[in-house]
């Protein structure tokens, strides 16, 4: 959400939002007692890109998601790239952050490796010329 906010101060065309995550911890169920949830919602969910570098075919009909990718690694002084963007219109779920020092992140932190992989595929468009 923090990077959301930044990246709206700069007067985009479209504004970014993520869902708020939250778990559930049912103490019934101690073999599996923590359910990671989230607000459902409702449209057409779209995946823009991934933690690979893979861009949606077609995808250049949509500028936000590949420029809020780009402007993260800006933003954070290249520590930091949040890829895996997806979801319906610009209400974003389940990203992947991929750190310089690979630490932290979970399995899909690909570290530098995903960060030379998302810029090996992205091509700047009119919102990360004006950032």
């Amino acid at each position: 959400q923090a990077y959301a906010a930044e990246f709206n101060k700069y007067n985009v065309p479209k504004k970014v939002t993520f869902l708020d995550a939250f778990l559930i911890v049912c103490v019934e169920r101690p073999t599996q007692p923590i359910f990671n949830c989230e607000p459902m919602v409702y449209g057409d969910f779209v995946k823009h890109n991934n933690n690979a570098g893979v861009v949606r075919e077609r995808e250049s009909e949509r500028n936000t998601p590949q420029a809020f990718s780009h402007f993260s690694h800006w933003f954070s002084k290249g520590q930091y790239i949040i890829v895996d963007i997806q979801g319906v219109g610009d209400t974003y779920t389940d990203p992947q952050v991929h750190s310089f020092n690979k630490t932290g992140f979970g399995i899909g932190n690909l570290g530098q490796d995903g960060m030379d992989k998302f810029f090996a595929t992205h091509r700047c468009n009119n919102i990360c010329v004006g950032l």
